[in-house]
């Protein structure tokens, strides 16, 4: 997108043409001497005579030699330029009243704007407007005495012309000839110079005014008015320097709002800032390639769109298309696609699988009424802004999939009501202390990262904590007994990372858990009995993890429970029948330990009148003197079924 700024100069042609006008109607044609004595007789013309004609015509016509007409036109020196040390060291060269082009040299961008500069006071004693208009006794035109023996001599004095005299042709022709030349030359040259201006006018591109934005604050009083406040009203937003940068999205976002938008909002409409920033948030993730639906429409579309809604991601990614409006159209921002608002206010933006690509604005965490941004699965890069754990309305924050680096969360965080962090499927790293702070935080989802260093004791903080996956990462240590506090958790997921040491006793007090995901660790021990009382798990899975002891009895209070894995690990002992209690049970691995004897039939009847699908032992295995590990006639292998 490429506009222009339009602002008023001074001093425009207009006013050139004006001044032109004002001198030619004061300017005093000039008389030049004579040729010859006024009579043919020189006796006739004495000295008397040359006094008396001197006084008339001091009378009569009493100029100055400067005061001869001159031309109105000047240079670019002289006419509407700033002096190179004026303030903000620019240039401002008029084109006419509709135009501006702004000139930059040697801005220092770290200059604090001047609040003076804005109102352009601090400009205009620069600024030269024609002749200054001083004139000196020197040059005064006098008659001169003209003696006898010089009547053949031409005498170029400023007098009154007598009709009767015949004056030297080739003098005053010459002149004349030359004055004339002169004044067409002048003349030339400025129509030239008008009409270059006008070829050259043009409406200067925002992508190329956007390196010199910072001279905004400082622009003539003449600036258009409305989009002078509207500028400011920006910049008290997001700052000067950021719209200094040629062809930046906050630059490209300023114009179209300035110059493209439809709407053409005042500078104190309500929602103008509001709108700036979704301009803003587009233009930063379109610039590389264009989003999968809603774009601006072009000539031959209108702002109806057909929105592709992402409904699946696996085994492979599913669309369906809805009618929705697109982005920088004419209708009101709540209305375009992806925004949802609540009384014209934007409460989320939901724009998955979009295929966007570039870096998350943090200007994004100035819509202070935000409640829900999401993100996920598409390709935005770099690293998540701080601000966006500063807004104090955000509730709910879903980025994954996408390839972000950078720590997870890099500085404190100042939002208090932020429930739902997931940032699944990035690059992150660092670790996830700054992340248990989060004191209202329900969900945190930081799986399939970078991540590393352990987990902090404070987690117990975070008292309302429900969804802790923190799966397929670097992350070490022990798990800490502090987890056992977490009252409302349900999902513990911890798989794939390096923990080790033994499970503490306490995550048998966490009575809602519904789901314990702790399989490919290192850790070592056998299961605390407490482990088995967990009134709500349904999924428990603990495989390769080096594992040793028995499967206690005390498994049959696990009503719940649906899925059981323990393959790959060192039990041993017998597999007990109060598995037989497990009504829901529907997938069990049990092989790949050192378990022996006979399946219960108590177990073996899940297959016939419970939901058991999935049960693997070590049936086919052998023992030293020929027999199977694992006696059971209804059990599947990783081989076959063993009967």
């Amino acid at each position: 997108a490429s506009s222009s700024i339009e602002s008023d100069v001074v001093p425009t042609l207009l006013q050139h043409e004006q001044l032109l006008k004002n001198n030619e109607g004061e300017s005093i044609t000039p008389c030049f001497g004579l040729n010859k004595p006024l009579s043919d007789d020189p006796s006739k013309f004495d000295n008397e005579t040359s006094k008396r004609l001197n006084a008339k015509i001091l009378n009569e016509i009493g100029i100055r030699n400067n005061s001869l007409p001159r031309s109105s036109i000047h240079s670019q020196d002289e006419i509407g330029m700033f002096n190179r040390e004026a303030s903000n060291d620019m240039i401002l060269n008029a084109l006419d009243t509709d135009d501006l082009e702004i000139i930059e040299e040697n801005t220092d961008y770290n200059e604090k704007p001047n609040v003076d500069n804005t109102l352009g006071s601090g400009l205009e004693e620069q600024m030269v407007f024609g002749s200054d208009g001083t004139s000196s006794d020197e040059h005064l035109a006098i008659a001169v005495e003209v003696s006898s023996e010089e009547t053949e001599v031409s005498i170029p004095q400023a007098i009154e012309h007598h009709p009767k005299s015949k004056p030297s042709s080739q003098p005053n022709h010459r002149f004349r000839i030359y004055m004339v030349g002169f004044m067409v030359s002048v003349l030339m040259i400025g129509i030239g110079m008008i009409v270059f201006l006008i070829t050259s006018r043009k409406r200067v591109s925002l992508t190329k005014s956007q390196n010199h934005f910072q001279n905004i604050p400082t622009i003539s009083p003449t600036w258009p008015e409305e989009k002078s406040k509207i500028i400011q009203n920006i910049i008290d937003v997001v700052g000067q320097t950021s719209l200094t940068v040629e062809g930046s999205p906050h630059a490209l976002a300023a114009d179209w709002l300035l110059n493209t938008d439809p709407l053409q909002l005042s500078h104190d409409a309500e929602t103008l800032i509001q709108r700036y920033l979704l301009a803003l948030f587009y233009f930063s993730t379109s610039q590389r390639a264009p989003w999968k639906s809603c774009n601006p429409s072009n000539s031959n579309e209108t702002m109806e769109c057909s929105y592709a809604t992402l409904i699946y991601a696996f085994p492979e990614i599913q669309y369906e298309l809805e009618t929705k409006i697109r982005w920088l159209s004419e209708k009101h921002e709540c209305f375009w696609a992806g925004v949802v608002c609540d009384d014209y206010q934007v409460r989320a933006i939901e724009l998955t699988g979009q295929d966007i690509v570039g870096t998350l604005p943090s200007e994004l965490a100035m819509l202070s009424s935000i409640q829900s941004i999401t993100l996920a699965w598409n390709d935005f890069y770099g690293t998540v802004p701080s601000e966006m754990f500063r807004m104090q309305q955000l509730v709910n924050l879903e980025l994954q999939y996408n390839f972000f680096t950078g720590q997870v969360l890099s500085t404190e965080p100042y939002t208090t009501n932020l429930e739902r962090l997931v940032l699944t499927g990035n690059m992150l790293s660092g670790n996830i202390a700054a992340c248990v702070k989060l004191p209202n935080l329900k969900g945190l989802y930081v799986q399939d990262n970078n991540l590393s260093g352990t987990i902090p004791n404070e987690i117990e903080n975070a008292r309302f904590l429900s969804f802790l996956r923190m799966e397929q990462n670097f992350l070490k240590g022990t798990i800490p007994s502090e987890i056992g506090n977490l009252a409302n958790l349900k999902e513990l997921w911890l798989f794939r990372n390096t923990f080790t040491g033994t499970l503490p006793r306490e995550l048998g007090n966490l009575s809602s858990l519904m789901d314990q995901r702790l399989h490919f660790n290192a850790f070592h021990g056998s299961i605390p009995e407490e482990h088995y009382t967990l009134p709500q798990l349904r999924r428990w899975d603990i495989q390769n993890c080096n594992f040793t002891g028995t499967i206690s009895t005390a498994i049959g209070q696990l009503s719940t429970l649906w899925t059981y894995r323990i393959r790959s690990n060192n039990f041993y002992g017998i597999i007990p029948s109060e598995m037989g209690n497990l009504q829901y049970l529907s997938t069990a691995w049990l092989h790949n330990n050192n378990i022996t004897g006979t399946v219960p039939q108590e177990v073996c009847s899940l297959r016939t009148f419970g939901k058991l699908s999935y049960l693997q032992v070590d049936c086919d295995k052998l023992t030293d003197d020929g027999s199977a590990l694992v006696e059971c006639i209804c059990c599947e292998s990783s081989k076959g079924t063993c009967e």
